[in-house]
Parts: C-alpha cells; structure tokens; sequence
C-alpha cells in the first residue's frame, strides 16, 4: 500500500503518484493507493484514476484523523511525501 497524505492540490502534486500506478500495478501485480487529505483537486483525482485503469486500486480517504492517519502511516509500505 502506498500512502500519499496531504492537501490534494497541485502544488503537491498528487497526479505524480495516480500516473506512476499503472506502471507499478504492472511490476508488482499488487499496488494499491491511499489518498488522504481533502483539495479542490479530489475529483480531478478520481477522474485521473479512472482514465489510467486504476480506480479499483485507490482509495480517497478525504481528511484523516491523527489517529487514523497514524495507522495508516503503520501499515503503509511506501509514503510518497508531497511538494514541489
């Protein structure tokens, strides 16, 4: 699971990590995404996931909770790190 969280917005560049997953989905047969934060680029996103073929393979969690985004940070096994 690859955990991006942050504001979903283009100075983070979020779209980065959604083009990378099809590559990486066809490497490891296995990747999933983790989206959480809340933007004005949220259905952008969504939209983006579906026009590369991996949507079922996203999750947008909207505006995690420090606990919740606590056990996601634990169970992720990357964190792509958003910025410019």
């Amino acid at each position: 699971m690859v955990l991006f969280a942050g504001r979903l917005a283009p100075d983070n560049n979020p779209g980065a990590l959604l083009r990378g997953l099809p590559e990486a989905l066809e490497r490891t047969g296995t990747v999933r995404a983790v989206f959480a934060g809340d933007g004005g680029q949220a259905a952008e996103l969504m939209a983006l996931a579906t026009e590369t073929g991996v949507a079922d393979r996203c999750f947008f969690a909207g505006h995690a909770a420090d606990r919740v985004l606590a056990c996601l940070y634990a169970c992720a096994d990357a964190v792509v790190c958003p910025g410019g």
